[in-house]
């Protein structure tokens, strides 16, 4: 039932269904209550900080879209005009588009061979919370359709992509700690941020920039 993971132990058991254990230490320094967590291909502790990421998380799911259709619908409410049913999701729409977006992960890569190049779903989740983020502060949409396709639309805009060694270099940070980086393994391996755009933009990855570089140089001072 045991398998040791790259960073864990999985206990599995029946149907597909297993467990993973990962010893942690806690991190002093870190004031968002970080930990430090083995890594056995580096043979080395690596920061995290998981329940100040979901805590990050919920935060972000509970920013109210600005929708004019809802407004003007707030406005016929007044004008005695009657209401069209309500159809609003169950779910907070950042959610909601987590979930689509692994779906349509793991259709697109549902190819024999194809699985390990499929985007982890951290990256995804990272990068939604702060494109959903960044949109609801900043935009107004006409529906929550609209405001899910300029969310999906601007993913790749939170990836930090600067250039180290003549090869170019990712950084999806993890907020709430300090040198966690979600896309470590796209530096090792070419193949899997390429399979993050060729799925996202259907093209290659951006060239890196000098500016882009400074700006990840300074997620690691």
């Amino acid at each position: 039932m045991l398998e040791e993971k790259q960073g864990c132990w999985r206990l599995c058991y029946a149907n597909e269904f297993h467990l993973d254990i990962t010893p942690s230490i806690p991190i002093p320094a870190c004031g968002n209550g970080g930990e430090l967590v083995p890594d056995r291909a580096l043979a080395a502790w690596k920061p995290t900080n998981p329940k100040g990421y979901a805590a990050r998380f919920e935060q972000y799911a509970a920013l109210r879209p600005r929708l004019t259709l809802r407004e003007a619908a707030i406005a016929a409410k007044r004008a005695d005009v009657e209401d069209f049913p309500e159809q609003e999701m169950r779910k907070p729409p950042l959610k909601r588009i987590v979930q689509l977006l692994k779906r349509h992960r793991d259709m697109s890569f549902a190819a024999p061979g194809h699985s390990a190049l499929a985007p982890i779903s951290v990256i995804l989740t990272t990068l939604a919370a702060r494109s959903y983020a960044d949109c609801v502060t900043r935009f107004v949409y006409a529906d929550t359709y609209e405001l899910i396709l300029d969310v999906v639309r601007r993913l790749p805009e939170f990836i930090q992509v600067g250039e180290r060694n003549g090869r170019p270099f990712y950084f999806i940070e993890n907020e709430t700690t300090t040198g966690e980086n979600f896309a470590d393994k796209w530096n090792l391996d070419p193949r899997l941020p390429r399979a993050f755009y060729g799925w996202h933009w259907g093209r290659s990855p951006p060239t890196p920039t000098r500016s882009s570089t400074a700006s990840v140089n300074r997620c690691f001072v």
